[in-house]
């Protein structure tokens, strides 16, 4: 019988107590490496032509790649929280000791589906004239918020990738995906469910503009963790 999210959800809290600050550092951290990375790309095609601004595109694809490292090590943080293993900020960097290479490759296919089911509203961004812009923003902001929902949904098969990454080192990333897409055949509506439990968290984090997430998002990732570590023990179970 796998743990419900009620369950599993108490479970992360009991195990953040104490590592606050690892987690939130890691996090911040984490949204740093990303800002940085996104600025310098935006300064390197700073124009709103068509050439730069498809540039731009291409560049924030091949970082948010690269940023599967990053993935990688707030997920070892995670796993580390929810197995009562020590930790620190720092780990965010772990994937550049072991196989960062893997790390990205395990994202690309995140990136890709997230990055199709968002392309109406980047190209209507792009199109739309700046004049017009404002007038447009709400139709943009639509179209974004159900990209990111069917890349949500489309990239479920995908959920234990890098939680994989860390429990298999043996496995490439080819097989890990494989592995993934086997593993949560079933499991679908039970870790969609747990995602959407804590929505009303996420409303609280837009009404916070943002400061909540130093707290929600940390809860999220070991909560996503103990959902893996009860799935692996019911399959070995089994």
């Amino acid at each position: 019988m796998y743990k419900s999210r009620k369950e599993l959800k108490a479970l992360a809290r009991t195990q953040m107590q104490g590592k606050y600050k690892t987690l939130i550092g890691a996090f911040v951290l984490q949204e740093i490496i990303t800002l940085l990375l996104e600025s310098v790309m935006l300064s390197l095609f700073p124009s709103n032509s068509l050439v730069d601004n498809t540039l731009y595109f291409i560049a924030i694809f091949a970082v948010n790649a690269f940023l599967g490292t990053v993935v990688a090590g707030m997920t070892f943080i995670s796993m580390s929280v929810a197995c009562g293993m020590p930790c620190r900020a720092g780990d965010i960097y772990r994937s550049f000791q072991d196989n960062p290479g893997k790390a990205v490759w395990l994202q690309l296919p995140i990136v890709i589906i997230h990055t199709i089911c968002t392309l109406p509203a980047s190209i209507m961004s792009i199109i739309t004239p700046d004049e017009a812009y404002f007038s447009q923003l709400g139709v943009i902001l639509i179209l974004n918020a159900l990209g990111i929902l069917a890349a949500t949904v489309l990239s479920l098969p995908f959920a234990l990738v890098f939680y994989m990454y860390w429990d298999f080192p043996e496995y490439d990333a080819k097989y890990i995906l494989k592995r993934s897409f086997e593993l949560m055949k079933g499991n679908y509506l039970r870790y969609l469910g747990l995602q959407i439990s804590f929505l009303p968290l996420w409303i609280l984090v837009v009404l916070s503009f943002g400061i909540g997430a130093l707290w929600v998002t940390p809860y999220v990732n070991v909560t996503n963790a103990n959902f893996y570590l009860d799935l692996m023990a019911k399959k070995n179970k089994e």
